[in-house]
């Protein structure tokens, strides 16, 4: 598993078009949604960790606990920020429900990498660390010709509810290393693949 921004766009132009949205620009919408959000999570979230086991160096590789954790709160989140960017009607609840179903299914294929710099073996505990969705997800919009005042309105509820909802993901992941009997706790941290 890793992220793919061809298989992130396919989740977005699926789920858009499930939820009841339509029209020519939908498949450029999802394309654009889904290509952006794959470089975001490369290139613009970090993990970061609670470490506890065993003194030494360590690291870990897992997948971030966060599939319903991400349903429920993108559900919640968006269309308050859809509502704070001018998306309203009807087009509000269907992109609110089509973004939770893609970026739920889209991090199914996520996985950290991480590294502790103080547990050589142990268990990591942490979350998702966001910078700014919209600096990475403009790119994608702009390069499918997808312009106007409403379509940028679109993408920052869209950024917004993404940096909102990242940090409330769960990250578990097992750390294996050097091997000792003295207990330690640290930080560790990690990025997405």
């Amino acid at each position: 598993m890793a992220i793919n921004a061809q298989k992130f766009a396919g989740e977005f132009i699926s789920a858009l078009g499930s939820s009841g949205l339509s029209g020519t620009s939908i498949p450029l919408i999802g394309n654009a949604i889904g290509s952006g959000f794959a470089e975001y999570l490369s290139l613009g979230v970090t993990a970061s960790t609670v470490d506890t086991g065993t003194l030494g160096v360590g690291t870990g590789q897992g997948l971030p606990g966060c599939a319903v954790l991400t349903l429920a709160s993108v559900a919640s989140i968006s269309p308050q920020q859809n509502l704070a960017f001018g998306v309203l009607g009807t087009a509000n609840s269907s992109l609110a429900s089509s973004l939770a179903l893609a970026i739920s299914n889209c991090m199914n294929y996520v996985e950290i990498k991480s590294f502790h710099p103080t547990v050589g073996v142990g268990y990591a505990t942490g979350s998702l660390v966001p910078s700014s969705a919209i600096t990475y997800m403009s790119g994608s919009f702009n390069s499918v010709s997808l312009t106007g005042t409403s379509l940028q309105n679109l993408l920052s509820a869209i950024c917004t509810t993404i940096d909102l909802c990242l940090p409330l993901t769960i990250v578990n992941i097992p750390i294996v290393g050097s091997v000792s009997n003295i207990p330690a706790q640290g930080f560790g941290g990690g990025a997405l693949l």
